[in-house]
């Protein structure tokens, strides 16, 4: 049976998890709206950010993006080099960079191997969010970024737009309707020698709904404290997750 063959489909079988998400029949993209339960807002040259990067090359571009972003060391970076041997100079140079930075953490442990449409990105990012909030870092929202990011809007916009919310407010880009995937496109993958290797079809996760949008978000402490630490779903999903293509955009 399916099920023998992937236990992980039926993990949610038990439980019901209600959308937060406003129902969008249309199938648009929209942003989560800010906290109104009367959380206080921070004064826009008090806003800490931890920002995750997660990269692979260029660290000179890691560099001038860190440097954009710093603030004279207002900000925190955790940095995630992807574990691929041809990444270890990319590393090398990054630690020797941030060993007189205080503020710039280059993750030694949990380095993953990251392939285009696994998991192990999702996994990279989660793993840098868990090492802000074990080392309890400051800060008031995580932001991920890539690499080759680089920002747009001044220092000053970013914090005094964050600062216009709630401190507990949460920014992600999700699709409002539940997404249901086709029974013949939905496969079971395994990342494997650096590609995603199709091994059977995926049964759909029982018990939930499922929804896609953009890997990158700004999120505040208490759900980084939820993603760090939660056993009642986030472990569990994470267990489906792994077998799902573009799990970033799933996740």
């Amino acid at each position: 049976p399916r099920s023998t063959l992937f236990p992980y489909t039926t993990l949610f079988r038990s439980q019901k998890f209600a959308s937060q998400c406003k129902d969008d029949s249309k199938g648009k993209y929209s942003a989560s709206s800010p906290s109104a339960r009367g959380a206080p807002r921070r004064a826009s040259a008090d806003v800490r950010l931890a920002y995750v990067l997660t990269v692979h090359d260029k660290p000179y571009q890691v560099k001038r993006l860190v440097g954009a972003l710093e603030e004279e060391a207002q900000h925190s970076f955790v940095i995630h080099v992807d574990g691929k041997h041809s990444a270890a100079s990319t590393f090398d140079d990054l630690v020797a960079w941030s060993a007189d930075r205080p503020h710039v953490h280059v993750m030694h442990e949990h380095r993953h191997n990251v392939t285009w449409g696994g998991f192990n990105v999702v996994q990279a990012t989660l793993d840098a969010i868990t090492y802000v909030h074990d080392n309890n870092l400051p800060y008031d929202w995580i932001i991920n970024l890539s690499g080759a990011t680089y920002p747009l809007a001044s220092n000053e916009r970013i914090r005094s737009t964050l600062a216009a919310y709630p401190v507990d407010s949460v920014f992600l880009e999700v699709r409002g309707s539940p997404n249901h995937p086709a029974t013949r496109t939905w496969h079971n993958f395994e990342e494997c020698d650096n590609a995603m290797r199709r091994i059977w079809r995926l049964p759909e996760a029982h018990g939930i709904n499922m929804y896609v949008g953009s890997q990158w978000m700004v999120i505040p402490k208490g759900f980084v404290h939820y993603l760090a630490t939660d056993t009642s779903f986030v472990s569990k999903y994470i267990m489906y997750g792994k077998h799902t293509m573009v799990a970033d955009e799933n996740f």
